[in-house]
């Protein structure tokens, strides 16, 4: 671990999980100061983290006027309703299928919404694996994903139905930007929650919001610049 990672994590604690990162974006020491950041947040216990949410913000001095951020939600209960019923439309549309075959022998899969906290803007994914996500995504892409929740199932058939059920039920409402994903599956990516399992007030929704707000005030002044 070079040292950059561990500043990164001890810069989590002293913050406490405000994050604040010295170096310059798109660098080798930005990254694995933001690796550190990160391991630290996914190792602190629920307690602690809750503290540590709770924590006034220290007081930052007057900015320029931004533009307004798209305001994220505040922390929900949903329940499964809406998974559950496309689930058993899924299964039911299956076994009624007269070209269906069950099979022999099964392999236990898990249909898997996970939310991709993309540069630009976050978003929502639904897919199957039948090894877990470390397995299924490469390095980079497992920086961005945020698990939600999984179900697992005794055929990857079925898996595969519920997938295509969720897709088609939510055809308006997929992600047709540029790719975000290097290890594939851009084409299960939506816009918005569309199961509303997630919880969005957590601390990689500050990081966000601090990029978006970073990001506003360069363009804002890049255009003052311009004029």
């Amino acid at each position: 671990m070079n040292k950059y990672i561990r500043e990164g994590g001890r810069s989590f604690h002293e913050s406490k999980g405000r994050y604040i990162n010295p170096y310059n974006r798109g660098s080798t020491q930005f990254n694995d100061f933001e690796r550190g950041w990160s391991q630290a947040l996914k190792r602190l216990p629920e307690q602690l983290l809750r503290n540590y949410g709770a924590t006034e913000k220290t007081p930052r001095r007057q900015r320029t006027v931004l533009p307004e951020l798209i305001p994220i939600r505040k922390k929900k209960e949903m329940p499964e309703d809406t998974y559950v019923m496309l689930a058993r439309r899924a299964r039911e549309k299956l076994l009624n299928d007269p070209s269906y075959q069950p099979p022999k022998y099964g392999w236990r899969t898990k249909v898997y919404y996970v939310r991709i906290e993309a540069y630009q803007m976050p978003l929502w994914k639904i897919g199957v694996t039948s090894n877990n996500l470390d397995s299924r995504y490469c390095v980079a892409d497992r920086r961005l994903i945020v698990k939600i929740k999984s179900w697992q199932y005794a055929t990857r058939e079925e898996a595969e139905a519920i997938e295509r059920e969720v897709m088609a039920e939510f055809a308006g409402d997929v992600y047709e930007g540029d790719p975000v994903l290097r290890s594939g599956g851009d084409s299960e990516l939506f816009t918005r929650d569309v199961l509303e399992l997630d919880s969005e007030d957590d601390f990689y929704a500050m990081v966000r919001r601090e990029r978006l707000a970073e990001a506003a005030l360069i363009k804002w002044g890049q255009s003052k610049n311009n004029t």
